[in-house]
């Protein structure tokens, strides 16, 4: 049986010994300045580094680092942290911050001290460090509808391959021509009256690479199979190097291409729509031509694509150079040093786009994934779509003008309403409170609070210099009577 502090009346039969069993101590609930954390929104910590993560470790702006570890120390099992800072306007807690502007130059995002979402106040936010740089992202080229070819002239109905003359052809933009070769077996009636048919599918034999069919009229025509293509995600080419009038082939100056898909305005297919999600900010270029536009839908199926605003003068991007990629950033934070070394937090392929996975105060500001360091504000550029991403940062900078204040005995008593102070841990079951402040107000506050709950115990102090000077016994009494 469970028993509270306080009193506890049992009614027994009489037949045993009566015994007095302790009220458990083992939840203590702690009204303290602590170096960092979310004002007035208790944090149950089991230990004394988890309460290092949330809260910080010791430093000179308060002394509840010390008290937790006192607790733990000597049996403590749970204990909720309520960080208590000053609610001065003027010159109380403020988080440490910078703001980002975007690559036009309009600010566009604002970094915070924080935890996953709220706002962590105070001067541990001054040695956050953050760099940011462009995400490099997939480049997706557009859908080819038609495979590379060459065609030839008309053969005739039987061809003379007695000097069995080779044929050079360059696939793909490879670094080496494929160069096919015949022999004499290939033609079963003799080199000298090789058909068509024969010459085809003796190609056909001897490489993957290139597809060799016939014309209706007899003319032999070769086409790229796209594995090489395929593999450098670009488009199929082939290219005849050396004439063979044999063949009907002549010498190309320069390779032919693929067909790409139509490009409207608002659209094309594109060859992969896997990268790609309906909100998402990308670029099209052709290494010439660039335009940033928002895609609005994606049909997986047919790879087909829309975007907008409008790119006016697509007709004049290279169809065979145009790369669509997403238009992402990454963001790294470093605490305690501005270097690799002090780096806490690395996030990639973050997004300004509110409808898309990876707009980034959805992902840094989550209550359950997010950072542990900072939290994060749209400040809605007007530049666009993709322009308004975050310009690079390439060193770290540090978030500035994080301040802690000094609390007053009101920032500990609270607000009932509010839920803040001692009030702040009416949702929770508590053993023992207590606070760092020995100010009267604030231990006649905490007995009260107890009084009030009726479930816990209140552990106050003196002040400090009361001790040497003797004076810890006549403060205490002071307070004798309370109902705790």
């Amino acid at each position: 049986m469970a028993f509270n502090i306080g009193l506890n009346v049992l009614e027994v039969d009489g037949l045993g010994s009566p015994a007095i069993t302790g009220a458990a101590t083992s939840v203590g609930a702690f009204n303290v300045i602590t170096q960092r954390g979310v004002p007035n929104a208790p944090v149950p910590v089991t230990s004394f580094p988890q309460f290092a993560i949330r809260f910080g470790s010791y430093f000179n702006g308060g002394m509840g680092a010390y008290l937790v570890k006192g607790f733990f120390d000597n049996g403590g099992q749970t204990a909720y942290i309520n960080r208590v800072v000053s609610s001065d306007a003027a010159t109380g807690a403020l988080a440490a911050s910078a703001t980002l502007l975007d690559t036009v130059g309009p600010a566009t995002l604002k970094l915070e001290g924080g935890f996953r979402g709220d706002v962590d106040p105070g001067t541990w936010g001054n040695a956050l460090y953050f760099t940011t740089g462009l995400n490099t992202e997939t480049q997706v080229r557009v859908r080819e509808t038609t495979l590379a070819s060459v065609t030839g002239t008309v053969l005739a109905a039987t061809v003379d391959m007695t000097a069995l003359p080779s044929l050079s052809v360059t696939v793909d933009n490879e670094a080496q021509p494929t160069t096919l070769t015949f022999k004499a077996a290939d033609f079963p009636g003799g080199p000298n009256v090789a058909t068509a048919a024969q010459i085809r599918d003796a190609i056909n034999r001897q490489t993957m690479k290139i597809s060799a069919s016939l014309t209706a009229d007899n003319r032999l025509v070769l086409t790229s199979a796209g594995a090489t293509a395929k593999v450098k995600r670009d488009f199929t080419r082939i290219q005849v190097m050396t004439a063979n009038a044999t063949l009907g082939m002549a010498a190309m100056a320069a390779p032919n291409a693929g067909t790409p898909a139509a490009r409207s305005t608002t659209g094309t297919q594109l060859a992969d729509t896997g990268p790609f999600s309906v909100g998402d900010a990308v670029l099209i270029r052709d290494g010439t031509n660039r335009a940033l536009v928002k895609i609005q839908t994606v049909n997986p199926t047919t790879n087909d694509i829309t975007w907008a605003p409008a790119v006016a003068n697509i007709a004049t991007f290279d169809a065979l150079a145009i790369q669509v990629s997403r238009v992402t950033f990454n963001l790294k934070i470093a605490y305690g040093g501005n270097d690799d070394e002090h780096l806490v937090e690395t996030w990639t392929g973050l997004s300004m786009e509110f409808d898309t996975a990876t707009y980034a105060p959805a992902v840094l500001n989550d209550p359950i994934t997010g950072s542990k360091y900072i939290t994060v504000l749209d400040e809605h550029s007007s530049s666009g779509p993709g322009a308004n991403v975050p310009a690079t940062v390439a060193t770290y900078t540090s978030l500035k003008l994080g301040r802690d204040g000094v609390p007053t005995p009101n920032d500990f008593i609270g607000d009932q309403a509010k839920h803040r102070g001692f009030f702040a841990f009416d949702a929770y079951d508590v053993q023992l409170v207590t606070c760092e402040r020995a100010d009267p107000a604030i231990l006649t506050a905490g007995l009260a609070y107890c009084a009030g709950r009726g479930d816990s115990m209140y552990v106050g102090g003196v002040p400090q210099a009361f001790v040497a000077a003797g004076q810890a016994i006549g403060y205490g009494s002071s307070f004798q009577g309370k109902k705790v």
